[in-house]
């Protein structure tokens, strides 16, 4: 240290002169060999291969992928049994028509009352067979959307990794342009099939408020043919 006091410009040499001497041996410190030598971890390694791009696009996905739901979406078999139930009540309705005997007014308000019954049993049905069917096919696009995306998953990012892998021998840039494109693409699909996915569940829920304004009605007018009967 005394080769530089007295000197200003020489200011902080010491340290620096310090630094690079191995204290244990006296001398200049060596370069260090990071490919062979046993004491640098794995992580500090130049080429050790760094996943951080494809980490975090997996991570994106799997939170699109929670988005989904969980559990088999409902395939509207209960409407499907109540269709049946409204279409043999019309049945029973049809067998309860007036006896060809009975003659007259009366005969004739009973079975207009009993027709108009029948007519809404079978609108009944009929709004139940199309809630089923659009509550069907919105199951089977949403059990479709889980299926594309576990095929992104299983291919794509799979794909990225061995791709990234085998570009490091470019250098650590190839290896994250490798990743950043993967990762883009496979995002974009999971972006893309979401945007469909909605779109068709736009076109699902105004389809199914059309047949619940079926229902409405159907009630007001059974509430309005009340007092007829008191």
């Amino acid at each position: 240290m005394a080769r530089y006091e007295g000197d200003p410009r020489l200011a902080g040499l010491e340290a620096a002169d310090e630094f690079r001497m191995d204290p244990r041996t006296g001398k200049p410190r060596q370069p260090i060999d990071y490919e062979n030598d046993p004491q640098v971890k794995e992580g500090q390694r130049p080429d050790h291969p760094n996943f951080y791009i494809l980490h975090a696009a997996s991570g994106i996905h799997i939170a699109l992928n929670l988005l989904n739901g969980f559990g088999n979406p409902e395939p509207g078999d209960g409407l499907t049994q109540g269709a049946g139930v409204f279409r043999d009540a019309s049945a029973i309705l049809r067998a309860a028509g007036s006896d060809p005997g009975w003659q007259g007014p009366a005969a004739q308000a009973y079975n207009d009352r009993n027709s108009e019954q029948r007519t809404r049993t079978n609108q009944m049905a009929a709004l139940d067979t199309q809630l089923a069917g659009l509550l069907q096919t919105q199951a089977a696009e949403v059990q479709d959307l889980r299926v594309y995306m576990g095929l992104s998953s299983g291919l794509l990012f799979p794909i990225g990794y061995l791709a990234a892998l085998g570009a490091l021998a470019s250098g650590p840039t190839a290896c994250y342009a490798i990743q950043t494109v993967f990762a883009t693409a496979c995002l974009s699909l999971d972006g893309w099939l979401h945007d469909q996915q909605k779109l068709r569940a736009q076109t699902t829920g105004a389809a199914m408020q059309t047949v619940a304004d079926g229902y409405t009605q159907i009630a007001a007018e059974a509430q309005a043919a009340l007092p007829m009967h008191s």
